[in-house]
């Protein structure tokens, strides 16, 4: 199992960094078909070969992937869209 771990810090507030983190878990549910639910500050989100959550804090988004064996060859896809988006919308 290919495993991705980002941690970023930021300086948005709980609020403006939880609104960020769901149109992070929308891009990703539409652009890779994943499915998502938010467990407290935790987004939790899945589909067949991945499994993953974005940890939401005042002051850091730490995300965590996980990708079946079928999966692995678009781990640096993923990976790039994700320090994309974050680059981008945290600055």
């Amino acid at each position: 199992m290919a495993k991705i771990s980002v941690k970023k810090d930021h300086n948005l507030g709980l609020e403006q960094a939880l609104k960020d983190a769901e149109q992070l878990a929308l891009m990703l549910a539409d652009r890779f078909d994943a499915k998502y639910e938010w467990k407290g500050n935790k987004l939790v989100f899945h589909r067949t070969g991945v499994k993953g959550f974005l940890d939401v804090t005042e002051t850091t988004l730490e995300i965590h992937v996980e990708l079946a064996l079928l999966m692995r060859p678009f781990k640096a896809v993923v990976e790039r869209e994700i320090h994309n988006y974050l680059e981008k919308e945290l600055r």
